[in-house]
């Protein structure tokens, strides 16, 4: 299990728990009391953008596109997004594309500049300090970190 998984799951429990704590801590519950679940369809909308980030990785999204194809407006988009996965979307697409990055390099089958432009980087340094912002370390020395080290 990858640590953005694990994160991952930590997070959706979190949230179920934040949840079900302003459903039950009201009197009367009531559906309108709790922001999540008051639009289910708006939270199912946005999972679908997400599930259509993640299916179509080598396509440039804008916000505008991506809420026309969800029905929701961008604001709604926006913020929908931040609060079910405490990440704009934009911040999700760059981890996600981070995250085939570290895939790739792990691989060791790729030299960085090709990683770069992989995921869509027209500007290898610029790939390079966005690695090291995430990973804490340049894809370099990830690489080298990976390669098990010969003994004699």
């Amino acid at each position: 299990m990858q640590l953005g998984e694990a994160a991952e799951k930590i997070f959706y429990k979190g949230k179920v728990f934040e949840i079900l704590g302003l459903y039950f801590s009201s009197k009367t519950p009531d559906v309108g009391n709790c922001p999540f679940l008051r639009d289910e369809e708006a939270v199912r909308k946005i999972k679908q953008a997400k599930d259509y980030i993640l299916k179509n990785p080598n396509t440039t999204h804008t916000l505008k596109a991506l809420s026309k194809l969800i029905g929701l407006n961008e604001y709604q988009l926006k913020s929908g997004f931040k609060e079910v996965y405490g990440t704009t979307v934009f911040g999700f697409i760059l981890d996600h594309k981070l995250d085939q990055a570290r895939f790739l390099l792990d691989k060791g089958q790729h030299h960085v500049n090709e990683v770069a432009f992989e995921i869509g980087y027209t500007n290898p340094s610029h790939f390079i300090a966005a690695f090291k912002k995430k990973f804490g370390m340049t894809p370099k020395k990830y690489m080298m970190a990976q390669t098990p080290k010969k003994t004699y």
